[in-house]
């Protein structure tokens, strides 16, 4: 599922910008997203659930789609989009991570805006910046397990949220198929 530098950044900043809370941008991403898989076709399971995931939500206002948001990530702390609390819960080794996770925005330029530094949109904006080996190495380190976490919390199969994380798991787990190095 892996492309150039640049179609990987749109994959990833789309897949980010539909796992945060809910902008203006958000019909527009579920496109980028989609055409993101026209270029490359190897991606198509991850392209039924995305597609899946539209079809779904389509008739949702914003307000409706920040309602759900709420409603499946953050009254929810069993799939909190916090991949640090996934990993590590309240312990000692969850601020460790968190100041891992803050210098890698930084080394990506990717600017923090209201949500801690392990939060999932930022970490896929910053794997879809990275070298392949880098990005490989932090899907499987991290993000494969946070996400997989997240899905397994959800209740709801009927949620429209759980295709797209399951989409999510999908791309990061084809990240994690080249060569992988360690970092941070």
């Amino acid at each position: 599922m892996e492309g150039t530098l640049m179609d990987r950044t749109m994959r990833y900043d789309a897949l980010a910008e539909l796992l945060s809370y809910p902008g203006p941008d958000f019909r527009r991403a579920i496109a980028d997203l989609r055409s993101s898989f026209d270029r490359d076709p190897t991606g198509a399971p991850a392209a039924g659930l995305v597609l899946g995931f539209e079809t779904e939500t389509a008739g949702f206002s914003r307000e409706e789609m920040e309602e759900l948001y709420t409603r499946t990530f953050d009254l929810n702390p069993d799939a909190s989009l916090e991949t640090g609390w996934q990993l590590f819960g309240e312990s000692y080794e969850r601020g460790a991570y968190l100041v891992k996770m803050r210098e890698l925005l930084r080394s990506c330029a990717i600017a923090e805006s209201g949500e801690l530094p392990d939060h999932l949109s930022y970490l896929l904006r910053a794997v879809g910046r990275l070298p392949e080996a880098d990005a490989a190495g932090i899907s499987s380190t991290y993000l494969r397990k946070s996400v997989g976490k997240m899905i397994a919390a959800f209740a709801d199969a009927g949620n429209p949220y759980l295709k797209l994380l399951q989409a999510a798991f999908l791309i990061i787990d084809a990240a994690t198929t080249t060569k992988e190095s360690v970092h941070p």
